[in-house]
């Protein structure tokens, strides 16, 4: 899979993404597709994705984003106590309308 670099802070716009690898940091993309990509985000300045579409995507998290994934994986395992601390923190994502709540 080919790794894409968009330009800093060059909006990409209608353009078609298929099969590639897209490091999402401080890049800013309007109504572009996304198919078969993996989109990576490495925790730098936030991605703007204004009416992309998405098909098939896998999304990678590298660097302080890929460790702060980690960290929220295990505190979301059963048992780890850290559950209810989950939940009073990031209550939108356990919402029924997400379908998290159990």
């Amino acid at each position: 899979m080919q790794k894409r670099t968009p330009q800093t802070h060059q909006t990409q716009r209608r353009k078609t993404y298929a099969g590639e690898t897209i490091k999402l940091d401080n890049q800013m993309f309007e109504n572009c597709v996304f198919e078969n990509c993996t989109l990576v985000f490495a925790g730098g300045p936030l991605p703007s994705l204004k009416g992309c579409s998405f098909i098939k995507p896998v999304f990678a998290f590298e660097g302080p984003a890929g460790r702060t994934v980690q960290l929220l994986k295990a505190f979301a395992r059963p048992n780890s106590g850290f559950q209810s601390i989950l939940r009073s923190t990031f209550p939108e994502l356990y919402r029924a309308n997400y379908g998290l709540d159990p």
